[in-house]
């Protein structure tokens, strides 16, 4: 089997270098030994030929021991071979599970036979509590289950805690109903009841746990999260680092945070913070930096996802920077220049993020009219203009999710093409959307592929796709 010469065509499609692949030193596998008996790698191939196209299966879904991560390439490379598809076969990899018992490690080894099954485990644990502890991480990040804590009744012990909570709610219920309540959800007049910031504050950070944590239920991979600003409402340190915080502990995958005018330009309203604007994006740069392990001293930078490269562009607080627009230097529009040109040169899309949208591009001079970046200042519309296959994705307009419909209508777009350049519009995932579908918890999912790349917005709340503000965008 010719695993080199599959595997780096694959690899080639997905947008890997060759000088990358070069470094996989990738080796042929054999199918057949000398004796005429197959290897194992030949019947897997065979059981996963004859599920997915004899038995006619959509997908399949292995699930691996972490130390066979290396097999789900050449896999994958041997179904696109008999064709197949190996992109039909997803697998997830789980890491062994280390078990604890008073404070100890409880010794296992597969050579000597000595190993605990989750029957056995069973034995001492209730079902509930070991389904509970086992969903409450990532098949493939390390854990430690704890006999003692998983039967402990107390605080400390989650599983514990949520059945406690769950019989307090339910005697809540219980006494409502004896005294002739019935409970019901609350109406829109009743939700406007909360005003305070720290009680808006509490329900954006809700809505960023279960964002997070519908994330990493997402059954195809997600590669990154990145939040066009914003993430802070005065650039007051404490909100910042909760966010990373939340993010650090919830975030099933790397984030990418971009600077806002909130998080910049916002610094000493309402008396909430006392510090200027260049500490408000010193703050935002160190923290960002600490979290990605980046040492940037300047409010912008590029990187890459999967060979594909993201530009984040930002304020710079020039003479003393503005309440709700940008600044740029010379200096930050000539890298943008230089990095759009090197991750254009192979035919590859990049994708420019910023937190400000284009003038008079997705219904900004409707929505929003004034907030957007205008070439005559700062032209970066003219430098994306000069490559091919370029997103350019903001936000900043706090607005909800834009049907096709609108765009044809009105002019407010979510995503549109002008002059060859791709602009998307995200919406304010927090409570602050205007127009469109307003909802909180929207974002949306941006899909590359060989020859296009798809928008698709939805709710990172219900999981609701919103199939009327889908696009796909052919690429060049």
């Amino acid at each position: 089997y010719k695993n080199a010469e599959v595997q780096t065509k694959r690899l080639l499609a997905q947008g890997k270098s060759q000088q990358d692949i070069d470094k996989l030193e990738l080796k042929d596998d054999v199918l057949v030994r000398a004796n005429g008996i197959p290897t194992y790698f030949a019947a897997d191939i065979a059981y996963h030929r004859n599920k997915l196209e004899t038995r006619k299966f959509d997908t399949a879904v292995d699930i691996w021991g972490a130390d066979h991560h290396g097999h789900v390439a050449r896999m994958q490379g041997a179904l696109d071979a008999v064709g197949v598809g190996g992109d039909r076969l997803k697998v997830i990899l789980m890491q062994l599970v280390r078990l604890t018992r008073d404070g100890e490690v409880v010794r296992m080894s597969k050579r000597t036979g000595k190993a605990i099954t989750l029957v056995d485990l069973l034995e001492d644990i209730p079902i509930d509590a070991v389904r509970f502890l086992f969903n409450m991480r990532e098949p493939g990040s390390q854990m430690e289950f704890d006999l003692d804590l998983a039967v402990e009744q107390s605080s400390q012990n989650p599983v514990y805690y949520c059945q406690y909570a769950h019989a307090r709610i339910c005697s809540i219920f219980k006494k409502l109903a004896s005294e002739g309540i019935e409970p019901r959800d609350c109406t829109d007049e009743e939700l406007k009841i909360l005003k305070e910031d720290e009680e808006k504050e509490l329900i954006r950070q809700s809505l960023l746990k279960c964002g997070l944590n519908n994330i990493a239920r997402a059954k195809s991979p997600v590669d990154a999260l990145v939040v066009t600003g914003d993430i802070t409402n005065y650039a007051d340190e404490p909100s910042l680092a909760r966010f990373y915080e939340i993010i650090g502990e919830y975030s099933p995958v790397p984030v990418i945070p971009v600077a806002g005018n909130h998080d910049i330009g916002h610094a000493g309203d309402r008396d909430v913070t006392t510090i200027s604007r260049e500490e408000a994006m010193a703050n935002f740069i160190r923290y960002r930096n600490g979290y990605m392990g980046r040492s940037d001293e300047v409010n912008y930078f590029s990187t890459e996802i999967n060979g594909f490269k993201l530009i984040i562009l930002g304020d710079e607080v020039i003479d003393g920077g503005h309440w709700d627009g940008i600044s740029m230097s010379e200096e930050q529009l000539e890298f943008l220049d230089r990095e759009l040109a090197d991750g254009t040169k192979d035919g590859k899309p990049v994708f420019v993020f910023c937190h400000w949208p284009m003038k008079a591009i997705n219904g900004e001079d409707t929505m929003y009219p004034e907030s957007g970046i205008d070439p005559d200042e700062f032209d970066v519309k003219g430098i994306m203009e000069k490559y091919e296959n370029v997103f350019y994705i903001s936000g900043h307009m706090h607005a909800g999710i834009r049907a096709k419909s609108a765009a044809d209508m009105f002019g407010l777009s979510c995503a549109e093409q002008v002059n060859g350049v791709t602009y998307i519009n995200l919406p304010t995932y927090g409570i602050v959307n205007m127009f469109g579908i307003p909802d909180p918890g929207m974002g949306a999912q941006l899909e590359v592929y060989e020859n296009e790349v798809v928008f698709r917005p939805r709710s990172f709340i219900t999981n609701k796709w919103i199939t009327s503000a889908e696009y796909h965008f052919e690429l060049v």
